[in-house]
C-alpha cells in the first residue's frame, strides 16, 4: 500500500517507548518498545511506501493520549480512526478483534465461529499476527484454545497488557 504522507510519533508509557504512524485521518501502525527506530522506519517504508514522512500528526497525538491513559488504567475503550490492512478476511478478523471488550478474552476458534468460518482458526491466528495496530486493536485479548498463544510483541508484552486489564488470573501463563 502506498500512502502519500505519513506522520510518526514516539512517546513513553509504562510499557516503554511506543511509536505510532498515521495519515491525516487514520492510525496505521503501533510499534512496541522492542522495535528500534531503524526497524520502525524500515517497516514504514516496506508497509506503506510513504513519499513524505514527518514527525507529529493530530491522530498520533490522540493515539499517544489514549495509549498512555490505557496503560494507566484510565481508559477502557479506544476511540481512534483506524486503517485496516490486508485481505477482506484479514480486515474482518481485525474488526472482530477490535470489538473485544476490555478485560475480556476470546480464542482464535471463537472468532472463526463468529465470522461463520468455524474451521478457519489458523487463518484467524495469521490475521491476528498481522495486526499493525496492537494495543488499540486488542490482539492481546485473543488466546489459543490451550493457553495464552502467541503474540507479535512477545509473550511478556502480552502478559503485561492482560495484567493491565486484570484478566491474567483466568489463565495458566506458564
Amino acid at each position: 500500500m502506498s500512502l502519500d504522507q505519513l506522520f510518526i510519533h514516539s512517546f513513553e508509557t509504562k510499557l516503554g517507548l511506543i511509536r505510532t504512524a498515521s495519515t491525516n485521518t487514520h492510525l496505521v501502525y503501533v510499534a512496541f518498545p522492542d522495535i528500534t527506530e531503524s526497524e520502525f522506519q524500515k517497516s514504514m517504508q516496506k508497509l506503506f511506501k510513504p513519499t513524505e514522512c514527518e514527525n507529529g500528526g493530530k491522530i498520533n497525538s490522540l493515539a499517544a493520549e489514549q495509549i498512555k491513559a490505557y496503560c494507566n488504567n484510565e481508559l477502557k475503550a479506544f476511540d481512534l480512526p483506524l486503517h485496516f490492512t490486508g485481505t477482506e478476511f484479514q480486515q474482518n478478523v481485525l474488526r472482530q478483534v477490535a470489538k473485544i471488550k476490555y478485560g475480556q478474552t476470546i480464542t482464535y476458534g471463537e472468532i472463526a465461529v463468529q465470522l461463520e468460518k468455524p474451521k478457519a482458526s489458523q487463518a484467524v491466528g495469521s490475521a491476528v499476527g498481522r495486526n499493525y495496530i496492537p494495543i488499540v486493536i486488542p490482539c492481546h485479548r485473543v488466546l489459543a484454545s490451550n493457553g495464552i498463544g502467541g503474540f507479535s510483541g512477545g509473550l511478556q508484552m502480552k502478559r503485561k497488557l492482560l495484567s493491565i486489564e486484570n484478566s491474567l488470573q483466568e489463565f495458566d501463563m506458564s
